[in-house]
C-alpha cells in the first residue's frame, strides 16, 4: 500500500512539474498574446550591446514564447527586433495586463511563403507556436497580429501586384485560426530601396480601408544601417514603439 501510495504522489509530482514547466515556472501566464511576423526587420538586427538599459531588466508581467515555454522576455544573442520596445511599452499602458509575445520570423522570405494554404510554409510555424503558446495560457486572449515584411516583394514586379490580394488571406487565416474574427492586425509599411516598392507600399496602405480593424505602422525616418534596408538598433526601439502607439490607438485605450 505504502508503494503504491509512493508511486501515486511520484506521478502526480511529474503531472505537477510538467504543468510548471508548460506555463513557465512558478510565475502566472501572459493574459495578452501578441503575435509577431515577418522576415528580416521583424527577426531584427538591432544590436543588444547597443539597446537602451530600460529594456535589459526582465519585468515580472512581460514574457515570450521560446523553446514550449513561457520565459521572461529579455535580449538574447546578439540581436533584437521590435518586440522588446512594443512589449515594455503596452505593459506600460495596461498594467493589469500580463504580456505575451510569440515572434516567428524568418530572414529574406516573401509573403507567399506565409500562405496558410501551405501546410510547410512559415504560417503554418506561426500557428503552431501561436496555438501552443495559447493553451499554455489558460487566461490569455489573442491580442493582435505584428507584421513586418514586405522587402523581399519589393523586387518583383509579380509579386509586389500580388501583395495586397496576399496581405488580405493572411489577415484573413490568421483571424479565423485563433477564433477572432476582429483580432488587430499591425501592419509596418516597409521602406527599401527596391525598384518594385510603390506597389508593396500602396497596397500595405490601402489595408485599413479595405480590412477593418487593421492599423498601417511608418516606418519613414527610422534609422538603418548601411545598405539602406535594415533598420539599426534605434530604429527598432522606435519601430516598436510605434507599433504600441499604433495598437493603443486602434484599440482606444484610454490615455
Amino acid at each position: 500500500m505504502q508503494g503504491r501510495r509512493a508511486r501515486c504522489v511520484l506521478a502526480a509530482s511529474i503531472v505537477l512539474a510538467a504543468a510548471s514547466i508548460a506555463l513557465g515556472g512558478p510565475g502566472r501566464p501572459p493574459t495578452l498574446v501578441f503575435l509577431l511576423a515577418g522576415q528580416s526587420n521583424m527577426v531584427g538586427l538591432g544590436l543588444v550591446r547597443e539597446l537602451p538599459s530600460t529594456y535589459r531588466a526582465p519585468r515580472e508581467n512581460l514574457l515570450e514564447w521560446k523553446d514550449g515555454t513561457w520565459v521572461p522576455l529579455a535580449p538574447a544573442g546578439w540581436g533584437f527586433g521590435p518586440e522588446l520596445s512594443f512589449a515594455y511599452a503596452i505593459g506600460d499602458a495596461l498594467p493589469k495586463e500580463r504580456i505575451g509575445i510569440v515572434k516567428v520570423a524568418r530572414v529574406s522570405t516573401g509573403i507567399d511563403q506565409w500562405s496558410s494554404t501551405n501546410a510547410h510554409s512559415l504560417y503554418a510555424t506561426l500557428l503552431t507556436q501561436a496555438q501552443a503558446a495559447l493553451r499554455a495560457a489558460p487566461d490569455g486572449r489573442p491580442a493582435a497580429a505584428l507584421w513586418v515584411q514586405g522587402e523581399r516583394d519589393a523586387r518583383s514586379v509579380d509579386a509586389a501586384a500580388a501583395y495586397g490580394t496576399r496581405l488580405r488571406a493572411l489577415v484573413a487565416a490568421i483571424r479565423r485560426d485563433v477564433d477572432r474574427p476582429d483580432l488587430p492586425f499591425l501592419c509596418a509599411q516597409v521602406n527599401p530601396p527596391y525598384p518594385f516598392v510603390r506597389g508593396v507600399r500602396d497596397a500595405q496602405a490601402a489595408l485599413p480601408a479595405q480590412v477593418p480593424r487593421t492599423a498601417l505602422v511608418s516606418t519613414d525616418g527610422l534609422k538603418k544601417w548601411p545598405g539602406d534596408v535594415h533598420y539599426d538598433s534605434a530604429g527598432q526601439v522606435e519601430l516598436g514603439q510605434r507599433f504600441a502607439r499604433a495598437y493603443l490607438k486602434l484599440v482606444d485605450v484610454p490615455k
